[in-house]
């Protein structure tokens, strides 16, 4: 989205093919909210894409939440583009381009909020940064008798792992998902 040039761009309007994606605000609320909000840049926190935005000279910030779902995408397209199969929702762009939200399963979420720590879950550090650390795991792993894997899964712990992550880790360390995270040694953590 950053190379496609989707910061600069201003959301001109939406349409929203399946109302129980967005869960705040309402959905008109949502609708008139995005209009005229300006990208300021694209993010990612575990498993959520953040656009900031700005709207005119409202001093009023927003940030554009996306969850995609497990098989969900985003795509900008010219508006005279065919639309793709399972397209759920559409998000106009004042320079002609449609961001399109392909969601087949519909398990995408959307939100439009102030502060996204008001909505999003409690997420641990991401493992590709650099507050991820083999000592911070440990931290988190100490005394749980889980099994490693629904811990991996936890986005308290690990934001941004999902099932794919978590299975060819645990593979290439060889330790069995099962394992109960209590258990492993320090060179394994």
């Amino acid at each position: 989205l950053v190379q496609a040039g989707l910061p600069g761009r201003t959301f001109t309007g939406a349409n929203i093919g399946w109302a129980k994606t967005v869960r705040t605000p309402s959905l008109e609320d949502f609708v008139l909210g995005l209009a005229g909000g300006t990208v300021q840049s694209v993010n990612r926190r575990g498993k959520y894409l953040l656009l900031p935005l700005h709207k005119g000279d409202s001093r009023t910030s927003l940030t554009f939440i996306i969850h995609l779902g497990m098989t969900g995408g985003l795509h900008l397209h010219p508006k005279s583009q065919p639309e793709p199969r399972m397209l759920r929702h559409t998000f106009y762009l004042d320079d002609g381009r449609e961001l399109r939200f392909v969601d087949g399963r519909k398990f995408g979420k959307l939100w439009l909020a102030a502060d996204p720590d008001e909505v999003l879950p409690v997420l641990g550090p991401d493992p590709l940064g650099d507050e991820f650390t083999a000592e911070t795991l440990a931290r988190s792993l100490d005394g749980r008798s889980a099994p490693v894997k629904a811990l991996l899964l936890d986005q308290s712990i690990a934001a941004g792992i999902g099932n794919l992550y978590a299975d060819e880790s645990l593979f290439l360390a060889d330790i069995h998902p099962l394992r109960p995270a209590s258990d492993l040694s320090g060179d394994e953590i």
